[in-house]
């Protein structure tokens, strides 16, 4: 199908340089057929980490990540992984010996204003910890 789309001849495995020239001589009209070259290309890139998202879509992949509102049941925050840094001194030391330990913990990515973790006074880096 790929090859299809960019009008290369089936049954070859094209060079990226055949590829680029097929699509830059290609009169694309529509972002229809923009989405599709762009897609066909992804095909042939046999990564299946890559990923193409049309702008309706990518909205709301976003928004899956990071909501742009919550609704009234919650609780106004968007929560992340993040790894605390703390220093701890040794003050029974004669040279004071710094220890700096890491660990991971849950923090808040984004509070929502006016919700109701941004009235506790909740603030964006916070980290919870049990």
């Amino acid at each position: 199908r790929a090859l299809r789309v960019l009008g290369l001849p089936r049954f070859t495995a094209p060079t990226w340089e055949q590829v680029k020239t097929a699509v830059s001589s290609r009169k694309i009209s529509t972002e229809h057929e923009a989405h599709e070259c762009i897609e066909a290309m992804l095909l042939l890139l046999d990564d299946p980490y890559s990923r193409f998202h049309a702008r309706a879509k990518m909205a709301a992949v976003v928004d899956s990540i990071d909501p742009p509102a919550m609704n009234l049941a919650s609780p106004g925050i968007v929560l992340a992984p993040r790894v605390l840094a703390q220093v701890v001194l040794d003050p029974s030391e004669a040279l004071p010996h710094a220890r700096i330990t890491f660990r991971e913990v849950v923090a808040v990515r984004r509070v929502v204003p006016h919700g109701p973790a941004d009235r506790a006074g909740i603030r964006q880096g916070d980290a919870l910890t049990a």
